[in-house]
């Protein structure tokens, strides 16, 4: 099986404090598994050219976040579309890499780890959004 899996978690809290004043802050945490290029056979071949261009595109789009161009194209993948916070500044992102030691696997180790590293060098800011609210 050929696919990406998206965990999205939504936390939301809500406090009062002994004045009667409420603030709510949320936030979100996504966990993502990539596909990558495991090996398959011929019937497989369109399924894994459509996960790896997720995974082509995301590099691109994360390089125009970086420089800041005005238009960033979110849009040009699902995965990317739905990295969208996590990429456009406002958040904290960590990334696990994962690969085989495996001789076979030295493209795959090494397009993975340059991925790694071009998240590892683009910088995001995150600040708290708190809402309050005084009855």
């Amino acid at each position: 099986m050929c696919s990406h899996v998206i965990f999205m978690f939504f936390v939301s809290v809500r406090e009062i404090d002994g004045r009667g004043d409420e603030s709510n802050r949320s936030g979100r945490l996504r966990l993502l598994d990539l596909a990558g290029n495991e090996s398959a056979g011929r019937e497989r071949a369109r399924d894994f050219g459509t996960v790896n261009y997720s995974i082509q595109t995301l590099p691109i789009v994360v390089k125009a976040a970086a420089q800041r161009i005005q238009h960033v194209s979110y849009r040009e993948s699902k995965l990317t579309r739905i990295l969208q916070d996590s990429l456009n500044g406002n958040t904290k992102t960590a990334m696990l890499a994962t690969f085989s030691p495996s001789s076979g696997s030295w493209k795959d180790t090494v397009a993975t780890l340059e991925l790694g590293q071009l998240i590892y060098s683009y910088k995001t800011t995150s600040t708290s959004t708190e809402s309050r609210s005084i009855d």
